[in-house]
């Protein structure tokens, strides 16, 4: 099954349990995982109506006394709990995270951060509960949405602290984000760990068909509705294309010497660009340019919108998140009288093309001291040939 985790309002580790039970992990198993996990409380869920939308809210029953507690703590009632082992480890892997998190914003090691708050009860109960949520409903890929900024102060362990935390800043890395008008705290550390590790990466809806949509609710009373959307699904049938989201830079240049185009193009396809255009263009005043379009993964924005920065003459780029549809496509050699060369196949429904690599023909067509074309042409020869030799 596939997920889309939909923060309208933002992220906690609370919203994100409610939203699974919403979608039907049961409660009692829920309890009994805790119970396996040595903790001495009792979580209930009950249906809320948050901005006119209903909704499920937990509420958490300790009966023990929380005690700041740091990692080393944590992984001692992994190892001593009777939870499947991929449970454990991936609650494990979370607790890292934001260990490191939290020790890049304190400036020491990860085992000498005491994790206040984060290490209480209430913290380990939604992580774990997450985890075993998604294997329960048999969730095997999500995909997170863009994460929405607020501002102002939330209170810590360590006094106030601006919005987004200081940890929530360093989980936000390579995460697209978006700026709301909210002086609440929007993305907690544990929600923002949670949805870290568990995502496969974050952006636009993906393809899928929709079985069924889990709210959790927030605990704060907003203008909008504070809930967390997770929306379930299976893969589309008999699909050929892979789907995942990329940044579009672009700028429009008609002061720059056209010389120098290739030299930013090299740079950016370097630096890791997906692809590069650049496209002539009539401009204000009727001056000629180029609109230049640079198509890369999310990670590469700010290095690449440097490289153009840094390389031509313009000012200003505009960036767009946009959804991205790939044919899943294969490396394959072709045997020809030029020896291996190498191709691609590109599936589209139940029929493979198969295509020469350009570099693989102008590499051949100089060492033979031939046309490109003729080398085209004794590989699609051979391709034929080889297809023939297979259906014997």
């Amino acid at each position: 099954m596939k997920a889309y985790i939909d923060c309208i309002s933002g992220v906690s580790g609370d919203m994100l349990l409610a939203a699974l039970i919403d979608l039907g992990y049961p409660v009692d198993n829920l309890n009994k995982l805790l119970k396996n996990l040595g903790l001495n409380c009792v979580v209930s869920a009950n249906k809320i109506i948050k901005a006119g939308i209903e909704s499920t809210k937990i509420e958490i029953n300790n009966f023990e006394e929380i005690h700041f507690r740091n990692l080393n703590y944590i992984k001692g009632i992994l190892y001593k709990a009777d939870i499947e082992s991929s449970v454990k480890d991936k609650v494990l892997e979370i607790f890292e995270v934001l260990g490191s998190c939290e020790a890049r914003v304190h400036g020491c090691h990860i085992d000498e951060v005491h994790f206040h708050e984060i290490g209480a009860v209430d913290t380990i109960i939604d992580i774990a509960g997450v985890i075993a949520g998604l294997n329960y409903l048999g969730i095997n890929e999500v995909v997170g949405s863009p994460m929405p900024i607020s501002r102002g102060f939330v209170k810590t362990g360590h006094g106030l602290f601006p919005v987004p935390s200081p940890a929530v800043s360093y989980l936000l890395e390579n995460v697209p984000v978006y700026g709301i008008n909210e002086d609440n705290e929007t993305i907690t550390p544990t929600g923002m760990a949670i949805l870290k590790v568990i995502s496969k990466e974050f952006g636009v809806f993906p393809q899928m068909i929709i079985q069924k949509v889990g709210y959790g609710a927030g605990t704060m009373d907003l203008n909008y509705p504070n809930v967390l959307r997770i929306w379930l699904g299976d893969n589309t049938e008999k699909t050929t294309c892979d789907h995942d989201s990329v940044i579009e830079l672009q700028t429009n240049i008609d002061d720059m010497n056209p010389q120098w185009h290739e030299l930013l193009m090299e740079r950016l396809f370097e630096r890791g660009a997906l692809d590069v255009c650049f496209i002539p263009a009539q401009f204000k005043k009727n001056r000629q340019g180029a609109l230049i379009t640079v198509i890369c993964h999310p990670s590469k924005k700010e290095e690449l919108s440097g490289v153009i920065f840094n390389n031509s003459t313009t000012s200003g780029i505009r960036i767009s998140l946009k959804e991205r549809m790939i044919l899943k496509r294969e490396e394959v050699f072709i045997d020809t009288p030029f020896g291996n060369m190498k191709g691609k196949a590109i599936k589209r429904n139940d029929k493979t093309d198969i295509y020469p690599e350009y570099n693989d023909l102008k590499r051949i067509a100089t060492e033979k001291n031939t046309s490109i074309e003729d080398v085209y042409r004794i590989f699609f020869n051979s391709l034929k040939s080889h297809k023939n030799k297979e259906s014997i």
